[in-house]
């Protein structure tokens, strides 16, 4: 038996409207998928903006209090600006055309089905933006650094300011990093070296820093072997079923979330969300707008949207591009 063998079309032509219409003709080619709750929420600082662009600027405070003799003057410090980031608000549309004719005798609720894709079409774009933004740390695309030299967001030589050095140790550095010193796949040592380093974390002052619990970003490739790790024995460096020292029974108790969206299917991060570097600030939020063209009896529906994206500082993620 020869069946007819439909192939796609626009929705706002006739040639499409007679497909969707014909009797029997069940199944609908158009895309309709549940989804999740925006992954990149649980990543960003959200932020509301009320201009085209909103500026996040950082100062450095005072050092250690010192010991002051009576009638002995007070001493007095400078404070130092921090850093400075400009995150900018852009716009995004899209829309979809559909004939009366279809409204009219559709069988199939094209239009609904139309509806529920718009609204995915503006999220999923804030949530690939969102993405390249983390995959991007590592380069100086969203660079930026205090001392006006262009710095990745994940760096092995980001610089103090200048002055607040790591003030609590007899031989203070100027520079520190949140990324392993080379390129590395997960391992128990180096996610034990990753978490190492973000626990040597300083603030603008040079003071440590007390964060809280952290855990793992990376793409589905790499979530097996950090399953594995973080069920290892308590022995750090040793695969096993048994519960260890990474996992929810063990002291560090490192989540992982996997973000599918990430451009890298290797690289791999370790973020501490209450001071995540990265910020998304609504201008305006997905609204749907539609229009009708008499003249053509076509239904016009379309959504726009405003936001900016952006790091304000490095502190908060560590990461690698990973091998």
């Amino acid at each position: 038996m020869n069946r007819p063998n439909y192939t796609s079309s626009p929705i706002a032509t006739a040639a499409a409207n007679s497909r969707m219409l014909v009797e029997g003709f069940h199944t609908v080619f158009y895309e309709e998928m549940k989804r999740a709750k925006p992954k990149y929420e649980e990543f960003f600082e959200m932020q509301k903006s009320d201009k085209l662009s909103e500026a996040y600027m950082s100062a450095a405070g005072l050092g250690l209090a010192v010991q002051t003799p009576d009638g002995t003057p007070v001493e007095y410090e400078d404070i130092y600006n921090g850093e400075v980031k400009e995150i900018r608000n852009f716009t995004y549309t899209k829309g979809y055309r559909v004939m009366q004719s279809t409204l009219e005798d559709e069988l199939y609720g094209i239009n609904r089905k139309a509806l529920k894709a718009l609204p995915k079409s503006m999220e999923y774009k804030a949530e690939s933006t969102a993405a390249a933004l983390m995959g991007a740390s590592f380069t100086t695309t969203y660079g930026f650094d205090p001392s006006s030299a262009v710095m990745p967001i994940v760096a092995t030589n980001h610089n103090y300011i200048s002055g607040k050095y790591d003030l609590t140790s007899t031989t203070p550095t100027t520079t520190w990093s949140n990324r392993l010193a080379s390129n590395s796949a997960p391992t128990p040592e180096t996610v034990s070296q990753m978490y190492v380093l973000s626990n040597q974390a300083r603030d603008r002052e040079g003071f440590p820093i007390e964060f809280g619990e952290k855990f793992i970003v990376c793409q589905v490739d790499k979530e097996p072997v950090f399953w594995a790790i973080m069920n290892s024995v308590n022995r750090a460096f040793e695969f096993s079923n048994t519960k260890g020292i990474f996992g929810p029974q063990g002291p560090w108790n490192m989540k992982v979330k996997v973000w599918k969206w990430l451009p890298s299917a290797i690289a791999w991060f370790m973020l501490q969300p209450e001071n995540t570097p990265f910020v998304h600030q609504w201008r305006i939020k997905p609204n749907i707008t539609e229009d009708y063209a008499k003249n053509n009896f076509v239904q016009y529906v379309n959504a726009r949207m405003r936001y900016g994206q952006g790091a304000i500082e490095p502190r908060g993620i560590w990461g690698t591009v990973g091998a």
